[in-house]
């Protein structure tokens, strides 16, 4: 390696020295300085074979190290040299994304599809761009390419999200019970689904379980739609129950019955 070194200080632009520089660099694992030979030889025989490997290498791992700017940069290196990198394309999208280049992002969605690159962490990736820019269609196109089991809670509490907003109410009905996470966003989403079926047993279910996710004065609004429900099934006790929540712990005046029978 340093007999090389010297060589090259000595025959300067010795096409052969700069070769078996880089050659020697990139078996010793030492890539940076490996590219910095061959890309003065670029034109070379059998150099573009070592660039595509060492542009692989640095975009992966950049990757891998959060940093995306120079993962980017290295797989647009790789995609000059081989335009059907199916991975150089799916580590500037994975990029993009964790950079919020979203529109970026959605740029590369025509391209991804032709050369029939899309896996389901593209799809999810795509689906979770369309969501946050609230087009809820695309993000329901994209997520449905992913199995529901497949789907993290995260994702599918979106997909579901998705569904409800694009009135595609079953099938999120038949999908709310693999969503496993208990938290006001999923008692939200429950509740429009429940009510779009009128069904009263589980929203009053539903609404016992939001009402713990609420500070007092929102709490307050949904007590009074649990009242409402109950007072259908003629629940007095729960009534009361709720009732002295909302007017305090003392017994009810026969008016403040009334508003709660009649609310």
């Amino acid at each position: 390696e340093d007999l090389f070194e010297a060589g090259n200080k000595y025959f300067q632009n010795n096409s052969s020295i700069i070769y078996t520089l880089g050659l020697i660099k990139f078996n010793l694992k030492k890539y940076f300085e490996a590219e910095k030979y061959f890309e003065t030889i670029a034109n070379e025989s059998d150099v573009k074979e070592y660039l595509i490997k060492i542009y692989k290498i640095a975009g992966e791992d950049f990757y891998k190290q959060a940093k995306y700017v120079d993962s980017i940069n290295y797989n647009n290196k790789l995609l000059k040299l081989d335009e059907n990198d199916s991975a150089a394309f799916i580590y500037i999208v994975k990029s993009l994304f964790a950079l919020n280049k979203f529109d970026e992002v959605i740029s590369y969605i025509d391209v991804i599809e032709k050369k029939k690159y899309l896996n389901n962490a593209l799809s999810i990736i795509f689906a979770n761009v369309y969501f946050v820019k609230k087009d809820y269609q695309n993000a329901k196109k994209y997520f449905s390419n992913v199995s529901i089991d497949e789907l993290k809670n995260e994702d599918l509490y979106k997909y579901l999200f998705s569904l409800v907003e694009t009135n595609e109410y079953k099938f999120a009905l038949e999908n709310l019970k693999n969503l496993k996470i208990d938290n006001l966003q999923k008692a939200e989403l429950s509740e429009k689904i429940y009510q779009f079926f009128n069904d009263n047993e589980n929203l009053i279910k539903n609404y016992k379980i939001k009402i713990k996710y609420l500070d007092e004065a929102a709490a307050i609004e949904n007590k009074y739609q649990l009242i409402t429900l109950l007072y259908k099934k003629n629940e007095w006790k729960e009534i009361i129950e709720y009732g002295k929540s909302i007017f305090g712990e003392k017994k009810l005046n026969e008016t403040q019955k009334k508003y709660l029978a009649f609310y």
